[in-house]
C-alpha cells in the first residue's frame, strides 16, 4: 500500500492531535484570561490585561523552546538505535521526556509541551528525510501519547504527581502502558504501509509499544521527582551521599553488563538482577530522585553497551530481535524495581521526616512552655531527661541520673508524698500529677510540677514512666501573694462590715458571701430579679438607679452606689448601702454587660445615729432656749420670795441642780428619753428613808421635754414636803403612783398622784399660791398641756397631774432620713 493510501489514518491522527491541543490551549488561555480580567476588575484598569498575560506567554514560550530542544536532541540520539527489520528504535526516551515534563509542570503546561512535542517530532522527521505523511503521523502519535498519559495519571493519581506512593506508581504504569499502546497503533500502521519493514503489523506495534513504554517509565520519573525535589531541596550531605551511591550503581552496572554472555541471552537478563542490592541501597538511603535517576542511568548503560556491541546485550551470537527484547526486559525490570523501591522507601522517608519534624515541634513547644521531658526506667531505677528537667531540680544535665538522687533533691517535707505518688501510679492510677518542692544546691527552694504516665508491656508489667516537669515557683509566689491579698481584703471588708456579691450574667443568679447573706437575707444564692425586687420594694427612684446605671459608651467599667431600705425575713427594716461595678464590652448595638459585682454594707446604725444627732441638735437648741427662759423665771420668782441672799442662792441652786440631773440622764440615753421612776428616785433620794416613801406604777419612758417638766415638778413637791409637809418630821409618809388610763380618744392619759400623810396638821388655807405651786402649774399646763389638781388636806398635800400620754411618752418609731 502506498503512502497516499495512508492519508486516512494520518488525517485522523492529525485531527485528534489538533483537537487535544486545542482543548488544552483553550483551557490554559481561559484560566490566564480569567486571572487577568479579575485583576483588571479589581484595579479598574483594563490595560493590566496585557501586562498580566505577557509574563505567562513568555513563560510558556520558554517551556515550549526548552522541551522542544531536549526532545529533539533525545529523538535524534535515539534514532541511531533503530532496529531492523522493523525499522523501529529499541527504546524511545523522548516519550519519557514529554510525559515527565507534563507531569512535572502540571496541567497549565499542556499546550506549550504538546506543541513542543509535535514540533520536535516534525523537525526530527524532516531532518531524517521521511515522507510528510509519516512525519505528521509520528508527530501526532507521540503528542497524543504524552497528553493521554499525563491526563490519565493526574485524573486518577492526583496532581501534582509524585512517586512516593505505590498506588500512584501503579496508576502511572497503567497510564504509560495505555498511552503507549494507543500511540503505537497509528505509528505501526504508517511503518507497515510505508513498506520500510517486512515484519507484520503486530510485531511493529509490539516493538513500538515496548520502546515507548520503557522510555516513559525510565525517564519520566526522573523529571517528576526532580520537580518535587526542587520544592524541598536535599541537603548537601544528601546530595553527596546520593551521588556517591549512583556512582557505585553505574560502576556495578557497567561491570556486570560488560561481561560476555554465558548460557544464552536470558541468563544475561538474570545476571542484571545482581544490581538489585545497589538499587536497594539507593532507594533506602536517598529520596525518590536518586533511584529514578539510577534506573535511567542503568538504562543508558544498557543502550550504550547494546549499541556498541559489547557485553551481554551486544553479543553478535544472538538474533537482533532476541537482543532487543532482552535489553527491553532488563530495562523494564530495573525501572519497575526502582519505582517500586522508591515508592516503598519514600513512605519511610516521609514518616522519618514527619517524626523529626514532630519531635522538633515538640522540643520547641516544650522549650516555649518551659516544660522538660523526663523518663524513669523502672528496671534500672534511672532517670533520663532534657536539660530543663534537670534544671528544675537544680542540677546540671547528665546522661543518666539515679532515681535516689532525684528523691534526695525533693524537699524533705514532700519526699514521702512524692514517693507515694510514684508508687500509686505504678500500682493503681497509671498517672502522676504532683506539685512538690525541690531543694537546690544553692540552698533555695523551688516548686516543681510533675506530670507523667506509666508505660506497661503486653503482660501489664510497668516498664517506665514518661512525663514532663515544670518550674512553677513564680506561679506559686503569685498564688501566695494573691492569697495574702485576698486575706487582707477580707480582713478589711470584715473590719468595715462589708459583704460582697457577684451576678452571673449567664445564669441570672447572684452569689453572696457570708456577710452579704446576713445583710440581704436571701441565702447564699438567689435570683437576680428577686434581689432587685427586694431592693426596690421601699425605695425612691433615685436609689433604684444604682442597680441600673446609665451606659456610657466612652468607658468599659461603671460604678454606682445607692442606699436601700430593705425588710429582712425576720420583719426588721435595715438600711443597706449597695455598691455596683458593671463591666461592658462591644460598641453600639453590640454593647453588652459581661460582669457585675458589688458590695453591701449595713448602715442602719449610722443613719439612725446621724438622724438622732440632727434631732439632738434641734432639741438642744430648743431646750437651751427653754432652759434660759426657765432659769430667768426661776430667778425672778426666787427674788420675790427670798427672805435672804442665802436662801435665794440655795433655792436657785437646788432647782437648777434638779434640772442638771435630768439633763445628765438624757445625755446618757442620747436624748432618747428617761424612765419616770428614775426621775422620782433621783429627786427623792436626799429625803428617802426605808419607811417614808411608797412608789407604784409601770415603766414609762418620758420624752426629753416631759422629763424636764416632771423632774422640776417632783423637785418642787419634794422640797415643799421637806420644808412644810410629811418629809419634815419623823413618821411622815409620801405615796407616789402613776398609771396610763385610756380615754375616749384612745390616746391614753398619764395620771400621777402625790399624797402626803402623817405630816404637820394644816389648819388653814394660804391666801396665795407659793412659788413652787406656781412652777408646777406653769410647767404642767404650759409645757405639757396638762392639768394640775393641788389640794391642801388636813393630813397633808394631795397633788394629781393629768397629761395626754402622746405628749409625754418618748418616740419609738424608726428614724428615716430626708
Amino acid at each position: 500500500m502506498s503512502l497516499r493510501a495512508a492519508s486516512g489514518p494520518v488525517t485522523c491522527s492529525l485531527q485528534l492531535t489538533a483537537y487535544l491541543l486545542f482543548l488544552s490551549g483553550a483551557r490554559h488561555w481561559q484560566s490566564g484570561r480569567d486571572v487577568a480580567i479579575e485583576a483588571a476588575d479589581s484595579t479598574g484598569r483594563p490595560a493590566l490585561l496585557a501586562s498580566r498575560l505577557r509574563p505567562r506567554l513568555l513563560k510558556d514560550g520558554l517551556v515550549f523552546l526548552a522541551v522542544m530542544a531536549v526532545y529533539f536532541a533525545t529523538a535524534m540520539a535515539s534514532i541511531s538505535l533503530t532496529a531492523a527489520p522493523e525499522n523501529v528504535v529499541a527504546v524511545w526516551p523522548a516519550a519519557g521526556i514529554a510525559a515527565g515534563a507534563l507531569l512535572m509542570l502540571g496541567p497549565r503546561a499542556r499546550w506549550p509541551v504538546g506543541f513542543a512535542v509535535f514540533a520536535a517530532n516534525v523537525a526530527a522527521g524532516l531532518y531524517q528525510g521521511k515522507p510528510n505523511a509519516s512525519v505528521l503521523a509520528f508527530a501526532a502519535a507521540n503528542t497524543i501519547e504524552c497528553l493521554l498519559i499525563a491526563w490519565l495519571t493526574e485524573r486518577f493519581a492526583g496532581a501534582p504527581f509524585n512517586i512516593n506512593n505505590f498506588r500512584r506508581v501503579l496508576i502511572f504504569l497503567c497510564a504509560a502502558m495505555l498511552g503507549s499502546a494507543v500511540a503505537a497503533v497509528p505509528a505501526a500502521v504508517m511503518v507497515t504501509l510505508a513498506g520500510t519493514t517486512a515484519s507484520p503489523f503486530i510485531d511493529v506495534w509490539s516493538l513500538w509499544f515496548r520502546s515507548d513504554f520503557i522510555g516513559i517509565i525510565t525517564v519520566a520519573p526522573v523529571f517528576v521527582s526532580f520537580g518535587i525535589a526542587m520544592k524541598a531541596p536535599p541537603t548537601r550531605l544528601e546530595w553527596a551521599e546520593g551521588l556517591l551511591l549512583l556512582l557505585l550503581l553505574v560502576a556495578a552496572a557497567i561491570y556486570l553488563l560488560s561481561l560476555p554472555p554465558q548460557g544464552g541471552p536470558w541468563p544475561s537478563s538474570v545476571a542484571s538482577s545482581l544490581l538489585f542490592p545497589f538499587m536497594l541501597a539507593v532507594a533506602a538511603r536517598c529520596r525518590p530522585l536518586f533511584p529514578a535517576a539510577g534506573s535511567a542511568l542503568i538504562a543508558l548503560v544498557v543502550i550504550v553497551t547494546a549499541n556498541l556491541g559489547i557485553g551481554r546485550f551486544g553479543a553478535g551470537d544472538f538474533s537482533l530481535a532476541d537482543r532487543i527484547l532482552q535489553a527491553q526486559v532488563a530495562m523494564a525490570v530495573i525501572a519497575l524495581c526502582s519505582l517500586s523501591l522508591a515508592a516503598l522507601f519514600a513512605r519511610g522517608h516521609e514518616a522519618e521526616d514527619a517524626l523529626r519534624e514532630s519531635e522538633e515541634k515538640l522540643r520547641v513547644s516544650l522549650a516555649a512552655g518551659r516544660l522538660g521531658h523526663w523518663e524513669l526506667d523502672l528496671a534500672r531505677r534511672e532517670v533520663t531527661g532534657s536539660d530543663i528537667s534537670y534544671a528544675v531540680f537544680g542540677g546540671l544535665p547528665r546522661p543518666r541520673l539515679a532515681y535516689a538522687d532525684v528523691v534526695s533533691a525533693v524537699h524533705r517535707d514532700d519526699r514521702a508524698r512524692f514517693e507515694a505518688a510514684v508508687e500509686n501510679a505504678i500500682e493503681h492510677s497509671n498517672v502522676i500529677d504532683l506539685e512538690c518542692r525541690a531543694f537546690w544546691p544553692d540552698r533555695t527552694v523551688h516548686w516543681v510540677h510533675l506530670v507523667g504516665r506509666v508505660d506497661r508491656d503486653r503482660s501489664g508489667k510497668p516498664v517506665k514512666i514518661n512525663g514532663t516537669s515544670r518550674d512553677i515557683t513564680q506561679r506559686k509566689e503569685v498564688e501566695s501573694a494573691l492569697r495574702d491579698s485576698e486575706k487582707q481584703q477580707r480582713l478589711a471588708l470584715d473590719a468595715a462590715h462589708i459583704g460582697t456579691w457577684r451576678h452571673d450574667i449567664a445564669t441570672g443568679k447572684v452569689t453572696f458571701d457570708v456577710r452579704a447573706e446576713q445583710h440581704v437575707g436571701l441565702g447564699p444564692v438567689a435570683d437576680w430579679q428577686r434581689f432587685v425586687e427586694l431592693l426596690q420594694a421601699d425605695n425612691q427612684p433615685a436609689d433604684r438607679k444604682a442597680l441600673s446605671p446609665p451606659v456610657d459608651p466612652a468607658i468599659d467599667v461603671e460604678q454606682s452606689f445607692g442606699a436601700f431600705r430593705v425588710c429582712r425575713h425576720d420583719g426588721t427594716w435595715h438600711w443597706l448601702r449597695i455598691g455596683t461595678v458593671v463591666a461592658f464590652e462591644g460598641t453600639g448595638t453590640n454593647r453588652r454587660v459581661v460582669s457585675m459585682v458589688g458590695t453591701t454594707q449595713d448602715e442602719t446604725e449610722r443613719i439612725q445615729s446621724e438622724e438622732q444627732q440632727k434631732l439632738l441638735v434641734l432639741e438642744l437648741d430648743h431646750r437651751v432656749k427653754n432652759m434660759l427662759t426657765v432659769i430667768e423665771v426661776l430667778i425672778d420668782r426666787s427674788l420675790e420670795n427670798a427672805q435672804s441672799p442665802d436662801s435665794l442662792a440655795a433655792s436657785i441652786r437646788a432647782r437648777i441642780g434638779a434640772m442638771g440631773r435630768v439633763h445628765d440622764k438624757l445625755s446618757r440615753s442620747k436624748w432618747s428619753g428617761v424612765d419616770l421612776k428614775t426621775i422620782v428616785d433621783e429627786e427623792l433620794a436626799p429625803f428617802r428613808t426605808p419607811y417614808n416613801l411608797t412608789l407604784a406604777g409601770p415603766a414609762v419612758l418620758l420624752s426629753p421635754a416631759a422629763a424636764l417638766a416632771l423632774s422640776m415638778t417632783v423637785h418642787e413637791l419634794a422640797t415643799n414636803a421637806a420644808k412644810h409637809g410629811s418629809l419634815s418630821r419623823a413618821g411622815g409618809l409620801v405615796s407616789i403612783s402613776w398609771e396610763i388610763e385610756p380615754d375616749c380618744r384612745e390616746e391614753g392619759i398619764l395620771r400621777i398622784r402625790w399624797q402626803e400623810d402623817k405630816g404637820p396638821t394644816i389648819s388653814s388655807t394660804p391666801q396665795r399660791l407659793g412659788f413652787g405651786t406656781s412652777i408646777i402649774r406653769g410647767l404642767i399646763s404650759h409645757e405639757l398641756g396638762g392639768a394640775v389638781d393641788f389640794t391642801l388636806e388636813p393630813r397633808g398635800v394631795r397633788c394629781e397631774l393629768r397629761v395626754a400620754a402622746c405628749k409625754v411618752l418618748a418616740e419609738t418609731a424608726v428614724i428615716r432620713p430626708d
